[in-house]
Order: C-alpha cells, then structure tokens, then sequence
C-alpha cells in the first residue's frame, strides 16, 4: 500500500468512526474496533514521519553535557 493509498484508508477509518457516533445507540463494538484500527494508522504514519524527518535513531537523546547546578557556598538549596 502506498502512501496516498494509506492516506485515504486512514481517512476512510475517520468518517466511519465519526459515522458510528453519530448513531443511537453507539456500536460500541464497531467503535473500539475503529479506534484501534485508528490507533495502528497513526502509529505507522508517526514512524514514517519520523523516518523521513531525522536520520537520526535516537533524536531524544541530548547531544550536550548539562552540569549539574550547585549554589552559591553560603546559601542553601
């Protein structure tokens, strides 16, 4: 599937979900199963995003020494 295909898929998902709210009673069933179809779409897209965006693995890791903060001899913390 390609990226424009997932695209409308991931769209597809949303119209539907906001379709079952919209009934009465709610589909409970049919709901959970869209908000976890939902929840795996947006998983995927966040990765390819991330994959596209950084080359690096690990971009949350800090790439500066922070020295820990000491006060002044004579004041307390």
């Amino acid at each position: 599937m390609d990226r424009e295909q997932f695209n409308d898929h991931y769209s597809t998902l949303l119209t539907e979900l906001s379709a079952a709210y919209e009934q009465r009673p709610w589909p409970s069933d049919r709901i959970d199963l869209l908000t976890d179809s939902i929840h795996a779409a947006e998983t995927v897209m966040a990765g390819l995003q991330t994959d596209e965006q950084c080359d690096d693995p690990f971009p949350y890791v800090l790439t500066t020494q922070h020295e820990p903060q000491t006060t002044p001899e004579g004041e307390s913390a």
